[in-house]
């Protein structure tokens, strides 16, 4: 009878052993694909940053480009602007306005596109800063980025 005891006893410590190991296991790989997780919506949104800054580049070079011209081809501006901006953005600017309301000037010149740059804000993941310096004068766009069909458009150009 001892050694039927002893005997279960064993079994008890092989399988609490066995149950702790497995404890351990799952415990790491849910640690594991966590970790995994994180990495890759971290990616993702690196992704999506730098999705978003291309097309802000795509649509900064070709409008200057264009208003740069003259006379101003208005059909292909219209389309550039359609491209790449929401209806939102153009209800929002109805009326007479001094200035470019994507540039913040009177004046639309190639040599912008130099030393313009563009950058994400750190707390808003779909707030982003456009900025330029021409003639001495620093420049800053804050634009409201949104996804619309699959893409990224511009949503909101703040007035500040």
């Amino acid at each position: 009878m001892l050694t039927r005891a002893s005997q279960f006893i064993d079994t008890l410590v092989i399988k609490s052993n066995n149950f702790m190991k497995m404890r351990v296991l799952i415990t790491v790989s849910v640690i594991l694909l966590s970790t995994l997780g994180c990495k890759n919506s971290s990616a993702q949104a690196k992704l999506s940053e730098e999705k978003i800054k291309a097309m802000l580049k795509e649509f900064y070079a070709s409008y200057i480009i264009e208003n740069s011209t003259f006379p101003v081809n208005q059909k292909k501006r219209d389309s550039i602007e359609h491209r790449y901006c929401t209806k939102n953005v153009f209800n929002q600017f109805e009326g007479d306005i001094e200035y470019d309301i994507f540039l913040r000037s009177q004046m639309v010149d190639t040599l912008i596109l130099k030393t313009m740059t563009f950058r994400k804000d750190s707390a808003k993941d779909n707030l982003y800063y456009v900025s330029y310096t021409y003639n001495k004068d620093h420049v800053t766009i804050r634009l409201l980025i949104v996804k619309e069909n699959g893409g990224y458009k511009i949503g909101l150009v703040y007035k500040d």
